[in-house]
């Protein structure tokens, strides 16, 4: 099986341009870059809303737990979708599925925006926290169809020779929109109240489809012959790809341990970790997503701006272990400002992880198979929500602190065994 996609042409008679911005001047790249400001905004303001909503909500004695279940429950639901997501994205036109996915979204979002202005639901009061956690789970799914589908485009949109360097222009826009989104988000919440704030979000998907309905990629399946045939078929293709080529499955199973960890400890019990050891409010969160969002800023930068590509196998390696001693870190500081500053490096490392994983995907998988692989990676998004119940009870048994010592420390010693025994991994450029 061939190791190396093929992406879209230059157009005839020119040569592709130089320069380190050069995906941008591919017009349909722009266009996927502006879906990326977009769900850049929305993805983090509803995680954001949706946690502050449970931690103040949610009684006094059951937080933690609950914190922990939310995302446990929308984790779940992102896992029961995300393969299949990325087998639709294989099977059927990208940019139809993608149009169709945010109309359903839109409508979905605002109408939980709406309830929201309810009195009773906007303090969680009977049946109202219940019934939010079902909806919260739901919003779980526009991820699972969205993220695996917009990725595969991008080496759709860009000749093979700047397919990596495109990908992290693509993660740059979202690392952009994180320096709005948390601010916003957490202003809004303090002064606008919970519906507002969720019907700001759903106004992104408006944006989001204002840019897809011009695209003129996507049209066409990736893998036609893929639809005469099972989704289970689809996807037993992708799984046996891994088992295929080592470096993409190390690649698969790195990003899994450190976003599934990073976003265990940075995200799933955050609103709890800034209100009880930091002493911060939802306007403290904004701002520590700032700060997370700033260091993905500089790093996507730094990544994009460069005059040759740095060895995709080790940059994940290198990028693993920084965030694991910024975790480490952060679970040791009681200083606001330092906490905020270590959030930096945090965000940096995370998304360098995301980013190159991404471009691995994008650069060693056959088009056919993008989409499926892409499903896998992002697999990771859900794993951290997966484990926020047990992480949740832990953190009530042995306390917060311990909890986000022994997450650093766990993918320290991880990534340190990939990169001493994996060198399928390390050879990849």
């Amino acid at each position: 099986m061939p190791g190396v996609t093929t992406a879209t042409p230059s157009p005839p008679g020119a040569a592709p341009p130089r320069g380190r911005l050069a995906p941008l001047a591919y017009r349909d790249f722009r266009l996927i870059c502006i879906t990326n400001l977009a769900g850049g905004v929305r993805g983090p303001m509803l995680f954001i809303v949706q946690a502050w909503y449970v931690n103040v909500t949610a009684p006094e004695e059951q937080r933690l737990t609950l914190l922990g279940l939310l995302a446990t429950l929308r984790g779940a639901a992102f896992l029961a979708w995300v393969l299949f997501g990325g087998v639709l994205a294989d099977r059927y036109a990208r940019r139809t599925m993608l149009i169709g996915a945010h109309i359903a979204a839109l409508l979905f979002v605002g109408g939980t925006g709406v309830l929201l202005y309810l009195p009773g639901a906007s303090t969680g009061d009977g049946a109202w926290l219940p019934v939010m956690f079902v909806l919260f789970t739901a919003s779980g799914l526009i991820n699972a169809q969205d993220l695996p589908t917009r990725t595969a485009l991008v080496s759709e949109a860009v000749p093979a020779p700047l397919v990596t360097r495109a990908v992290t222009i693509f993660q740059l826009a979202w690392s952009i929109s994180l320096l709005v989104s948390g601010p916003v988000t957490g202003l809004s919440i303090d002064h606008l109240g919970f519906g507002a704030t969720y019907l700001i979000a759903a106004s992104t998907h408006v944006w989001l489809l204002a840019a897809l309905f011009p695209l003129r990629i996507g049209g066409d399946a990736a893998d036609p012959g893929a639809a005469g045939e099972s989704v289970l078929r689809n996807l037993r293709d992708g799984l046996r790809y891994l088992g295929y080529h080592a470096g993409v499955r190390w690649t698969v199973l790195t990003t899994w341990a450190s976003l599934g960890i990073g976003i265990a400890i940075m995200g799933v019990l955050m609103a709890a970790w800034l209100d009880d050891v930091l002493g911060v409010g939802a306007t403290g969160w904004g701002l520590m997503q700032l700060c997370w969002g700033g260091g993905g800023l500089v790093a996507m930068s730094t990544l994009a701006l460069r005059r040759q590509a740095l060895p995709g196998g080790w940059l994940l390696i290198a990028a693993g272990l920084l965030l694991a001693s910024s975790l480490i870190a952060f679970s040791l500081s009681r200083v606001v400002a330092l906490s905020f500053m270590i959030g930096i490096f945090a965000g940096a490392s995370f998304q360098t992880v995301r980013v190159t994983g991404m471009a691995i995907a994008q650069t060693e998988v056959p088009p056919e198979l993008r989409g499926r692989v892409l499903g896998l990676l992002i697999v990771a998004n859900g794993l951290a929500g997966v484990i926020g119940v047990p992480a949740g009870l832990l953190a009530q048994v042995i306390g917060l602190e311990t909890l986000f010592t022994a997450g650093g420390v766990g993918l320290l010693v991880l990534t340190l065994g990939v990169a001493l025994t994996q060198r399928s991994l390390r050879s990849i450029a």
